[in-house]
């Protein structure tokens, strides 16, 4: 390692660590829940509720969300906490926040602002094609 090398690593750690304490602080978790199987399909994984202080939110999934594929697969909010169907989510009501872009790993999608978010009780991975859900997560508050 060189001189300039020497001098620039401290800075450039140290402004590491900044952005990563300021962006901790920006996005907290304000409700979690644990994927389960749903209609005997296998999940697993977490996803987090998460509003930032700019007033922004988004479901966030877990590093180790994994989940079967299937056709037409949505992320979406659901209006009950323990739907165990299809139709429970249609008897409820669900607002969707995308496809799903991945059937595993951490991915994220925003909530629409019109949302309210005192009604929604689970994300799901939802097949629209067949109105299947595929996997649930109830969401529980997390205080932060």
């Amino acid at each position: 390692m060189n001189t300039s090398q020497r001098l620039l690593l401290p800075i450039l750690l140290t402004s590491l660590a900044v952005g990563l304490a300021a962006g901790a602080a920006l996005a907290s978790p304000s409700a979690e829940g644990e994927f389960v199987s749903a209609e005997k399909r296998r999940a697993a994984g977490h996803a987090r509720l998460v509003e930032t202080d700019a007033g922004a939110r988004e479901i966030r999934l877990s590093d180790d969300f994994r989940r079967a594929s299937g056709p037409d697969l949505f992320v979406v909010l659901i209006k009950q906490d323990r739907p165990e169907n299809g139709r429970d989510v249609r008897k409820a009501g669900y607002v969707a926040l995308g496809r799903l872009r991945s059937t595993r790993g951490a991915q994220s999608y925003a909530v629409p602002a019109d949302v309210d978010l005192s009604e929604v009780g689970a994300v799901g991975i939802w097949c629209e094609e067949y109105s299947v859900l595929f996997s649930v997560a109830s969401l529980a508050a997390t205080g932060g």
